[in-house]
Order: C-alpha cells, then sequence, then structure tokens
C-alpha cells in the first residue's frame, strides 16, 4: 500500500560525478535526514563514481513499487568494453590492475544531512564541491543565461585551465568566468554556459587541486603556475534544440500520433484523449508493461495532456 511505502522505502539516486560523486538516499516521504554516500577521504582520488548499473541479473523483477536494485561502480572498463560497446557512458571509463604484493586502496563514507534541503550543505562540509547547473541540466541553444553555479570547499582550488568538455566545445565556456555579486556572497561562482548546437548529451570536466595556503581563493587561472590536479568532478548536460522548435515539433507528435479521437475503440474508455508515444513505433502507446506509461495519470501518462495545454499559453 501507499501507507507502507511511505514509512518502509527509499529512494536511491546517484550522482556519478567521478570524485565528486556521491548517493542520496531519502525516505520516500521525503522527511528525516538523508544518507550520503561519498569517495573516501584520504583515498579520494583514487575513488571514483562512475556509474549507477542497474542489476540485471536481479531474480526480483522490478514492479508495481520495485525499480530494481543498482551497483555503485568505481570502474567501467571492462563493461564499456563488452556490455556497453555499442553505448557511450556518461564518463571516461577506468580499469585498476591489482598486482601481486600492492594494495589496493578504495573507500566509502557515509553521511548524514538533516534534510533534503540540507544535502548541498552537508557535502560542502565533507569536502566536496556543489554543482548546480541553472536553469536546469537541459537547456535548449538559444537559452543565453544558463550557467554552471559551483561551490568551491576551501581545502580546494578550481584550475580554470584544466577546465573541459565532452564532446569538445558542446559547450563555450565564456564571456569570461564572471563571478556574480548575489552568487559572491554566498560563496558561489557562475560559469556562464552557451550552447551552440543541439548536440545531446555534453559532460563538464571540472579539475581541482589542493588550496595549501588557507582558504580563500576558489579560482586558479594559467597566470598562477602549473597545478597538478588531483580531483576531478564531472557534470553532466543534455542541450536541446531552440525553445520555439521544440515547442512545434512537441505539437507536431503530439497531435499525428499522440491523439486518439472518439472513434478510436478503447476496451478501457481511455479516447478522446492525448497519449505517450512510442519512439520505436511511431504510435501511440496503448500498453506497456510499466504501467505508468499507458494510463492517463501518474507523471508519465499524464505528461501529454498537460504539455499541448500548456503549449497553448
Amino acid at each position: 500500500s501507499l501507507e507502507r511505502v511511505s514509512s518502509r522505502c527509499s529512494f536511491a539516486e546517484a550522482y556519478p560525478g567521478v570524485h565528486g560523486g556521491y548517493v542520496q538516499v531519502t525516505r520516500a516521504r521525503g522527511q528525516g535526514p538523508v544518507l550520503l554516500v561519498l569517495p573516501a577521504a584520504g583515498v579520494g582520488a583514487a575513488t571514483r563514481f562512475e556509474a549507477w548499473r542497474p542489476l540485471r541479473e536481479d531474480r526480483l523483477e522490478p514492479g508495481y513499487m520495485y525499480e530494481n536494485s543498482h551497483e555503485l561502480m568505481l570502474h567501467t572498463a571492462a563493461y564499456a568494453h563488452n556490455e556497453w560497446r555499442k553505448a557511450t557512458p556518461w564518463n571516461e571509463p577506468t580499469a585498476a590492475i591489482v598486482r601481486a604484493g600492492q594494495p589496493l586502496l578504495r573507500g566509502l563514507r557515509l553521511r548524514l544531512a538533516s534534510s533534503v534541503d540540507q544535502v548541498d550543505a552537508a557535502l560542502f562540509a565533507a569536502g566536496l564541491p556543489v554543482m548546480m547547473p541553472l536553469p536546469a541540466p537541459t537547456f535548449t541553444t538559444d537559452m543565453r543565461a544558463a550557467a554552471l553555479w559551483v561551490r568551491v570547499p576551501p581545502s580546494l582550488s578550481l584550475l580554470l585551465k584544466d577546465l573541459r568538455t565532452e564532446p569538445a566545445g558542446c559547450v563555450a565556456l565564456a564571456p569570461p568566468f564572471i563571478t556574480r555579486e548575489v552568487a559572491a556572497a554566498a560563496g558561489w561562482l557562475t560559469i556562464p554556459l552557451v550552447a551552440r548546437e543541439a548536440v545531446g548529451r555534453c559532460r563538464l570536466d571540472l579539475a581541482f587541486a589542493p588550496f595549501k595556503d588557507g582558504g580563500g581563493a576558489a579560482l586558479e587561472s594559467t597566470s598562477g603556475g602549473a597545478r597538478e590536479p588531483f580531483f576531478v568532478q564531472t557534470v553532466h548536460l543534455f542541450i536541446v534544440l531552440p525553445a520555439a522548435r521544440l515547442v512545434r515539433s512537441l505539437a507536431h507528435v503530439a497531435n499525428t500520433v499522440g491523439w486518439l479521437g472518439a472513434e478510436v475503440g478503447d476496451p478501457w474508455h481511455r479516447t478522446p484523449a492525448y497519449f505517450g508515444t512510442d519512439a520505436a513505433s511511431k504510435s501511440a502507446l496503448l500498453q506497456s508493461s510499466k504501467v505508468f506509461m499507458s494510463g492517463l495519470s501518474d507523471e508519465a501518462g499524464l505528461a501529454m495532456p498537460p504539455a499541448v495545454g500548456v503549449k497553448q499559453l
């Protein structure tokens, strides 16, 4: 029942941000402390959160209130070269070799945030940079106010010269790096993000070095001398077409594929209505083993009617 789910279940959500990654475990009712799983201090440079893999070998079938178990992966090269060879992982796959007589250290830390609202503060207190792409990780090529907000802990310096994008140039990290007054007052830096092409997936690699001079400087440019990064955090973006073109595409798909009129017989009397669509078959999604997808309620089935309505505004 929903009551039992609320009292006994949790959501486990992962951010595979490499050295700055974490797993957040939140109670279904959204209240109370939040468990955070972080790379261990001291071996953080070696402990990478590269991927969050669904355990397909799990004997428990995904169902109404069970969305599969997942594995936090610290190295992914074996999967990237085999099971994932037809896909492109979000992070660069790596491997580690255990040599005879030599230790291989990897570790995790457990932290508690007092509430969901305090997760960012708990990450910062644990020495992790906090990244916040605004207005969202998905943005359009005609958006000019998109920016990555970064809060750098006192123990680290952000190496501007080592900022990278993958694919190269998927976003322009200029005009130059600006610290807005409002952001600076709260200890945040802002990096404007400008995308010229709808490339889809885009990854930012931000490199950090230890800040040994006592805190206060969060940025280092090329004029500061060469520093060897020991901590890399990735931010995953998705860049799409200009907003007006997206809205037109939505309208076209909704009205040519997703709409089913009253003349269409349906045993559950769902017509007339807008349905979600199946990109593979280019048809309305009328049935699916994922019950939420083919209904006219919940977050999936209800998505198309409000989307079409909002488009008209």
